[in-house]
């Protein structure tokens, strides 16, 4: 192989010479994790002797050699650094701390291993021998694969363009050295990384942490081991053959699994491009590598706590759910199911709410011998505060009517519920209310009306007919209000259609109604049907019309037949 051919070329400029130097970044910062993290698990083990002194040093050799990188391979850093220098008087100067730290390292790990070898210290050859080895590799990519002149030819084009800029050093925060003031919370992780040394690193440095940690070797096998295990956290590297980073991470989000799995991305190019895509992929969180043991630290926590946070929230809704269930069929085993079918008198009824339990309500009862009471009502409103308004309503409204043995009237009935419901309403809410009374002999209705749809009559030969009369107040708005009771005189075969305003008011995604003319027209179309298949016709209108758009109101219809 040629020097050319050894040697990692550098694009000219822009954005591809951006690109090369985070390549190069990674390549160099890859050797350097395993010095530094090696030899900081080794100090943590250590006792304090001589041995412990000289891995300090070889740390702090290790870090300064971290510190060299960052420095040669990003412009605006190295264009800070060289102040009175030629960028390649610096650069050469750069190259020799390069190799005066990396000697260090070497050397301070070859005593290492011999006084382990005599003393019998063996235990620490292993790591000994990476950190040793992970040098070695530092050195050939130096020596055979940077190419020096071009990394000098980028900072100066940086230098020239930005020499009128000024720059500011960047603050540093100084990181605490005890481990002990972060307090770890443990979970299931996941370490997704194609080089054999970052991964033991890092899931070592994990399990220390005491989090249960399995390795997957690239982005596929981590998809796989996904699919069948259940994680806390994935920590991803973006770097990696077969699927990358940012692929395993578009595979997560098109399959919605970020909202239930953090994943922090891994990487030593520190390209601010990366991160942001990483970001901008649903990534919870992003670490530089080598990494600070503090800092990993605390953004696993931070990833940890607001995961279980959402997986509280989410038991917490499940619980609420289950609730609501519950009460919805509690609300609808309190409207009657059992339908009337006599020689007098049919009636249907379906009521769907517009979440899981509703403010609609339909009721009917025998009133005496003679009278047959029914009625239909909607509660401002939705949800849970709309269902105990409607539950407080149906019962003043049936408690009320069945007193009408007496002979009272459909708009006294009203007048009455009326005070009743405005005595106990203390947040504002009210009722529109159809309430009617049909004398089974002869077919007399009086009825009286709270604000509520006007129904329509359905008689055989003619068009469906929507009732004329004036409305009253809603229920609950002021105490001192007189329901009139109207009147209507029905046929044997005659049908009365009650809805409340969800039919009427369901809506395309475009916000179109489905109005009185295309219920009418449903009507039409339904007649000769049976009351349950007229009812269904009309559902089914209302929701082929809605198209699939989500509906914001209950929808309730009640259908009154009087046989003679």
């Amino acid at each position: 192989m040629n020097e050319t051919e050894s040697k990692t070329t550098l694009p000219e400029s822009g954005q591809s010479g951006r690109t090369m130097l985070a390549h190069l970044r990674h390549e160099l910062r890859t050797p350097l994790n395993a010095v530094i993290g090696y030899s900081e698990m080794l100090l943590e083990d250590a006792e304090a002797d001589e041995f412990s002194s000289v891995l300090r040093r070889m740390l702090t050799a290790g870090r300064e050699l971290l510190a060299v990188v960052n420095e040669l391979l990003d412009p605006k850093l190295l264009a800070q650094k060289m102040t009175g220098q030629t960028v390649t008087q610096f650069v050469s100067g750069a190259q020799r701390q390069l190799r005066t730290s990396l000697t260090t390292v070497s050397g301070y790990c070859e005593l290492l291993l011999e006084e382990g070898a005599e003393t019998g210290r063996n235990e620490f050859a292993a790591d000994l021998e990476r950190i040793h080895q992970a040098a070695a590799r530092f050195l050939t990519l130096i020596d055979n694969e940077v190419d020096w002149a071009q990394v000098e030819e980028e900072a100066e084009q940086f230098a020239r363009v930005n020499a009128a800029a000024k720059v500011v050093e960047p603050e540093t925060t100084t990181m605490p050295d005890s481990l002990e003031l972060l307090r770890t919370a443990t979970g299931s992780l996941l370490v997704v990384d194609d080089n054999e040394v970052n991964r033991d690193l890092l899931s070592r440095r994990l399990m220390r942490e005491g989090h249960q940690v399995a390795v997957a070797i690239n982005g596929r096998q981590a998809l796989e081991m996904i699919e069948q295990g259940a994680f806390d956290l994935v920590l991803l590297d973006v770097m990696m053959p077969e699927l990358n980073g940012h692929e395993v991470l578009e595979h997560l989000q098109r399959a919605g699994r970020l909202r239930d799995l953090p994943v922090i991305m891994l990487s030593a190019s520190g390209e601010m491009d990366s991160i942001v895509q990483c970001i901008s992929l649903g990534a919870e969180d992003y670490l530089s590598k080598p990494y600070d043991p503090i800092l990993l630290r605390a953004r696993i926590n931070a990833s940890l706590e607001k995961k279980r946070l959402r997986d509280r929230v989410r038991e917490q809704l499940r619980a609420i759910e289950q609730e609501l269930n519950v009460a919805a069929r509690l609300q609808q085993s309190i409207l009657p199911r059992k339908f009337p079918v006599n020689e007098h008198l049919e009636i249907f009824a379906e009521m769907t709410p517009a979440r899981a339990i509703g403010g609609d309500f339909y009721d009917f009862f025998p009133i005496d011998d003679t009278r047959f009471g029914f009625a239909i009502a909607d509660v401002s409103g939705k949800g849970a505060p709309a269902a105990l308004f409607m539950a407080l309503s149906r019962a003043f409204l049936k408690a009320t009517a069945s007193e009408g043995s007496e002979g009272m009237s459909a708009g006294e009935c009203l007048t009455r519920v009326n005070r009743l419901i405005q005595a106990e309403n203390r947040t504002g809410m009210f009722v529109t209310a159809f309430y009617g009374i049909l004398n089974l002999q002869t077919g007399a209705i009086e009825f009286a009306n709270a604000g509520h749809n006007h129904p329509y009559l359905l008689r055989a030969g003619h068009p469906p007919a929507m009732l004329d009369h004036r409305n009253s107040l809603v229920l609950g708005m002021r105490k001192a209000v007189e329901y009139p009771t109207h009147q209507l005189q029905l046929q044997p075969g005659d049908r009365l259609f009650l809805y409340t305003d969800g039919v009427t008011e369901a809506m395309t995604e475009e916000g179109e109604e489905f109005s009185e003319e295309r219920l009418a027209q449903a009507l039409a179309r339904a007649a000769g049907s049976s009351l349950q298949e007229t009812i269904r016709l009309v559902s089914d209108a209302v929701r082929d019309f809605a198209d699939g758009a989500q509906q914001s109101d209950d929808l309730t219809t009640l259908l009154v037949q009087y046989n003679g």
